[in-house]
């Protein structure tokens, strides 16, 4: 459980000082929300549609208060975080050298989260969504989450074993020989080798592999940082848009 109350502050971000932000100041919470974390907060960039109490969001002041020079932002997450370049995001433009090859461009569907329509989804020979299917790209997520049955028959194809907490083991020996995931967007291919949606964790002494894929209790496929990790995303409130990019 969470309390807390509307504060209001100005907001410094790289130097730029959004004045007299509205945010949810927490006064008082249980359990482990936020013990096991490494963050103070929650950044919230989605549309203000699904906003607490009609509150303007972040980008929303940078854009009344013409903070930045185009009403987009872009976000690279590393491959291989590390606490001094976990990534970037650059708030009104989007970093050239951050991506390789062609922007590809598709509809925002609903505006709240970031939702679009993604064509299919195929791993290895097996299709597992072969029609036009909503999803999100969300940062804040750590996985790539999908529906039930969809979830199950990709892990079942990977051989990995249900663990606690929604989790799937693979064999980390197995990474090199598991296949391609596919997906298509705007009629453009994006390809994920096993080891880009395979999620290495030191725990302890050893390291244990999971697969990026888990279950989400919804029928909106939620795309979060393994799919961000080798994807450049664009977030067009311009153009209400979003692009998709290979990071370089």
């Amino acid at each position: 459980m969470v309390r807390g109350k509307l504060s209001r502050d100005n907001l410094g971000v790289a130097g730029v000082s959004v004045r007299r932000q509205m945010f949810g100041e927490i006064t008082h919470t249980t359990g482990d929300v936020f013990k096991k974390v490494t963050f103070d907060g929650i950044f919230g960039l989605g549309y203000p549609d699904i906003s607490e109490k009609d509150v303007v969001p972040p980008f929303d002041n940078m854009l009344k208060q013409e903070l930045v020079t185009e009403p987009l932002f872009s976000v690279f997450l590393s491959s291989t975080p590390s606490q001094q370049d976990g990534g970037e995001i650059l708030f009104g433009g989007v970093n050239s050298e951050r991506y390789t090859g062609d922007i590809t461009y598709t509809d925002v569907t609903k505006r709240g989260y970031w939702q679009f329509s993604m064509d299919s989804l195929q791993v290895g020979s097996k299709s597992i969504v072969t029609s036009p299917t909503e999803a999100v790209v969300d940062s804040g997520t750590t996985v790539m989450a999908g529906p039930k049955d969809e979830i199950e028959r990709i892990n079942k194809y990977l051989r990995a074993t249900p663990r606690p907490r929604g989790r799937y083991r693979v064999n980390c020996t197995n990474i090199p020989n598991m296949p391609k995931a596919v997906f298509t967007i705007a009629g453009r291919q994006f390809e994920f080798e096993a080891k880009d949606y395979i999620r290495q964790v030191q725990s302890s002494d050893k390291v244990r592999c999971y697969s990026g894929f888990q279950v989400y209790d919804g029928s909106v496929w939620v795309l979060g940082q393994v799919f961000m990790r080798h994807i450049y995303t664009i977030f067009d409130r311009g153009n209400n848009r979003i692009g998709f990019a290979h990071v370089a």
